[in-house]
């Protein structure tokens, strides 16, 4: 047709795609990556957005966003998690592959995440800030190792080095390394010290962890 094409397959019966969707659709891997389509393109969603859904995936976009694909686990993990009314928000990129296996794909209020050893994770709102200021993946906490758990007053989410915590709706704060072993050793969160109000602060081979609390500072052992 002029404006597109009507797809059929016997899996999927009939779907019509737009001439954009079909460009679209052929630039992002068409049926090796998607699959076939599944049905129309669902409008009127929010921010303007719309979805066009297929076998492994979609391809989507909205008014702040420009148009692309979540399939595979990106597409089943942004499902569960709500779509486009989730936490996640709308997808601003591609998955992009990193060092060692791993990936993510970044959304406009976090991203899934996934690396070898770690397994599938989204990482949003609060704690996606924390850990994108933090270097994300090449930063001090690695990976992340699951999603935000909620505990009693707030937030913590687990990564390969560390860990982030936070109070429910304020912002998550960073601990890792030999501040976090003796944190953790004094009750953690539910501990003397409760939760952090900063990033564990490092100079000169010490470290210190600030805490509603107080301060647990860690200074190198002698003659290493």
């Amino acid at each position: 047709y002029q404006g597109g094409r009507i797809w059929w397959t016997s899996a999927t019966g009939a779907a019509a795609m737009t001439s954009f969707v079909l460009t679209k659709y052929a630039e992002f891997g068409g049926p090796d990556v998607l699959g076939f389509p599944t049905g129309a393109r669902l409008e009127g969603l929010s921010d303007g957005g719309w979805v066009q859904r297929f076998q492994k995936g979609a391809i989507v976009d909205s008014a702040s966003t420009s148009t692309t694909c979540v399939w595979g686990y990106r597409w089943t993990m942004w499902t569960a998690s709500g779509r486009e009314t989730g936490p996640l928000k709308w997808p601003v990129a591609l998955v992009e592959n990193l060092p060692g296996g791993a990936w993510i794909q970044r959304f406009q209020k976090g991203a899934t995440v996934s690396g070898p050893t770690t397994g599938r994770a989204i990482v949003h709102n609060y704690a996606w800030a924390a850990w994108v200021a933090l270097g994300r993946e090449g930063g001090v906490l690695g990976l992340p190792r699951g999603d935000r758990q909620v505990v009693a007053r707030g937030y913590t989410q687990a990564f390969e080095r560390g860990g982030l915590w936070g109070l429910t709706d304020k912002p998550a704060w960073g601990v890792w390394g030999p501040v976090l072993d003796a944190w953790l050793a004094a009750g953690g969160p539910t501990g003397s010290y409760g939760v952090p109000v900063a990033h564990v602060e490092e100079s000169g081979g010490s470290a210190t962890g600030r805490f509603v609390g107080g301060a647990i500072p860690v200074c190198p052992t002698p003659g290493t």
